[in-house]
């Protein structure tokens, strides 16, 4: 029945089920949050953040803050952090065995709706939100301005003392940007990679070989007898065009 309902069509029921949250049943709280998401009501945006740190079960907080990413008005920069920052924290909880990739992916789409400010605002607090960061990276322009660039590169250097499969996965989203940006002081950190960090070769590798000249050639040759034999084809392809 709520599919047949146009929520532009029914403002006073919206208002309605919006005085009743949240309430002081866990189960009418999960279906009060499903209503009124799909109604979009974000006039009590405040209180669905407020009831994340509530003394609400885990459950019932992250049923609504996964719901909350469905909600496409009304957010301020503040409420985005706020939400993300939740993300981050149910991630860091012990779950079954998808749970964490189900935080993740709800991250992630949540971060399609931010602005590049909002992005730059996430990022700055990458390493200890690193699946936000990754999120935020894909809303970065192309072409890396001087305070952009600097910021990735200070994150990477935090990161760089950090470890867990968020932090790798964000690692190799930020030599992507930068391999994107191709600008020469990207190119230069991305040789820098290369040099200080064994283990982030490949990636660093693959991000020089966008522009597979000058002194980069000399690092995609060297990278040969390192690469898996996917990436080692990729470079020769780029190195003998």
């Amino acid at each position: 029945m709520a599919g047949e309902l146009p929520p532009a069509e029914i403002p006073a029921l919206r208002r309605q089920l919006a005085q009743q949250f949240p309430a002081g049943e866990p189960t009418m709280n999960r279906e009060l949050t499903r209503l009124l998401v799909y109604l979009q009501e974000s006039s009590i945006l405040d209180r669905y953040l407020a009831y994340l740190k509530s003394n609400a079960s885990e459950a019932d907080k992250l049923h609504v803050a996964m719901h909350l990413r469905f909600l496409e008005s009304g957010w301020t920069a503040k409420d985005r952090l706020a939400l993300l920052e939740y993300y981050e924290q149910a991630n860091q909880r012990k779950g079954g065995a998808s749970y964490a990739r189900y935080v993740i992916n709800a991250t992630r789409d949540f971060c399609k709706g931010l602005s590049e400010e909002e992005s730059r605002q996430v990022l700055a607090k990458g390493d200890k939100w690193p699946n936000a960061a990754l999120g935020a990276l894909y809303k970065l322009p192309q072409q890396l301005d001087a305070e952009l660039l600097a910021q990735l590169i200070e994150l990477d250097g935090k990161l760089a003392k950090l470890e867990g499969d968020s932090i790798q996965r964000l690692q190799v989203g930020i030599v992507a940007v930068l391999a994107r940006s191709g600008d020469d002081e990207s190119q230069a950190y991305l040789r820098k990679i290369w040099e200080a960090s064994p283990e982030r070769r490949q990636a660093a590798a693959l991000g020089l070989a966008q522009k597979p000249t000058g002194e980069n050639w000399v690092y995609l040759v060297r990278s040969l007898p390192v690469l898996e034999p996917a990436a080692a084809a990729q470079i020769c392809a780029k190195v003998t065009d």
